[in-house]
């Protein structure tokens, strides 16, 4: 994976980053086609939600994810609560962001499984009589397998080009601008 990671282009560290909604769909269009795994099922999930209550539309879009780690889910909600405030500063301006995240959900001795979630988000609030706050969510889901029992096949390959992607970045660690040795 860090190998369809590092050619893509996209960089999960920066998911503002410019570029990085295009990086994200080759990063997932490349392990989608490593013959080392699998498609198994992919689905989509859609909220639209009305509430007087940001925190309720937060937990009920944080609801539809499936099988992450407390730490990802954390983070998915911080970027809706961040989104909510832009949202709550510009009244009657819908405020949309795209959210990525990957989470390996099952490993046992015959297969990995990873789940790879691509959403949309879009909120607003109208401000008048009362204030409404709205959020209309699209969650797509792939779910990945790595079968354990071909990687033999492949495992060869694979670490060669592992070993010369170490050494190119070994030899890069040593021409860093400024570097005095």
């Amino acid at each position: 994976m860090d190998m369809a990671l590092k050619k893509s282009g996209y960089n999960p560290v920066d998911p503002q980053q410019a570029g990085n909604y295009q990086g994200f769909i080759n990063y997932v269009t490349d392990i989608v086609h490593a013959p080392f795994f699998h498609l198994v099922t992919t689905d989509r999930k859609t909220l639209q939600e009305k509430s007087s209550n940001w925190d309720n539309l937060i937990n009920s879009i944080a609801g539809l994810f499936e099988d992450l780690t407390s730490q990802d889910t954390t983070r998915i909600v911080g970027g809706l609560k961040s989104l909510a405030h832009s949202a709550t500063a510009t009244s009657d301006t819908k405020q949309t962001e795209n959210l990525f995240v990957q989470s390996a959900i099952a490993a046992n001795t015959d297969a990995i499984a990873v789940n790879i979630y691509w959403s949309q988000v879009s909120m607003i609030e109208h401000d008048g009589k009362h204030t409404t706050r709205q959020a209309d969510y699209t969650v797509m889901r792939g779910i990945l397998e790595f079968r354990t029992d071909q990687w033999p096949s492949f495992a060869e390959a694979v670490a060669q080009h592992q070993v010369g992607r170490v050494n190119d970045w070994l030899d890069n660690q040593n021409s860093v601008k400024g570097n005095e040795q």
